[in-house]
């Protein structure tokens, strides 16, 4: 996956992950939220991660990044919304390992790119067991539409936009 500021400009996970346990291990309030949306093309399926800090660290109070990947093929609309739950888990479990050596804990939220279970919508009617699956991963802080604004709106900003959602060969 390759990661970006919210300028477009390359930048490292390492860098992303040293920024976010810095400001854990010196002890700032902070809330690190995550989010994955996607959009099918015919080249293949686009995948977005949010990566969204609030902290009260002067260089780190409201900032993201975001992460893009693609899939060769075009995933039908349950593989895609599991795909986009597990690359939320994947980097909230990597910025897990990353701080666990800090004495303070990490304050992550993850949020889905879902309508509620009672919306009676398409994604709604898998909203309930893909909830529990990141429950089961020991995050408890989950939100989706209309609260789940790292995926559907920070995210889906990027899945949005063609030329910045196609990803390079290499």
């Amino acid at each position: 996956m390759k990661w970006f500021t919210p300028f477009n400009k390359y930048i490292n996970w390492q860098e992303i992950a040293n920024n976010i346990s810095y400001i854990v291990s010196q002890g700032y309030e902070h809330k690190v939220v995550i989010g994955t949306d996607s959009q099918p093309f015919k080249e293949g399926t686009v995948f977005i991660v949010a990566v969204c800090i609030f902290s009260e660290h002067p260089d780190f109070k409201q900032t993201y990044y975001y992460g893009k990947e693609r899939q060769e093929a075009f995933l039908p609309f349950y593989q895609r919304l599991h795909h986009e739950v597990q690359l939320s888990l994947d980097v909230a479990n990597s910025l897990r390992e990353y701080t666990a050596t800090t004495q303070r804990k990490l304050n992550i939220a993850i949020h889905l790119d879902l309508s509620a279970q009672e919306a009676k919508t398409k994604s709604g009617k898998y909203a309930s067991g893909l909830i529990n699956l990141v429950k089961a991963y020991d995050y408890p802080d989950v939100e989706v539409k209309p609260n789940s604004w790292a995926a559907s709106c920070i995210a889906d900003k990027y899945t949005k936009k063609r030329e910045l959602a196609r990803l390079e060969s290499n």
